[in-house]
């Protein structure tokens, strides 16, 4: 399962793996929030009957100098790549 705010990009994950013949599954969650994460597993354990491995790996940067950072690009970059990991 492949989880993730950006719908194009989880599109992308969502092929065919030819080892296995089958499609890998997707899931639309933004961990930022509190709740996300929980809705998340009880999803997976729902649609596959157990969660097996987890890899806990929200990462987000803004590529410019800290000056021209404005407060909500420091603040949805420490939602994600803090507060995401603490929920």
């Amino acid at each position: 399962m492949v989880c993730g705010r950006n719908e194009e990009r989880r599109s992308q994950c969502c092929r065919v793996d030819p080892r296995h013949r089958r499609a890998r599954r997707v899931a639309a969650a933004d961990v930022r929030a509190a709740g996300a994460s929980d809705r998340l597993v009880a999803d997976t354990v729902a649609r596959l009957g157990a969660l097996h491995v987890l890899v806990n790996n929200p990462a987000f940067s803004i590529r410019q100098f800290a000056v021209d950072t404005s407060d909500e690009q420091w603040l949805d970059t420490m939602a994600v790549n803090v507060n995401a990991l603490f929920y």
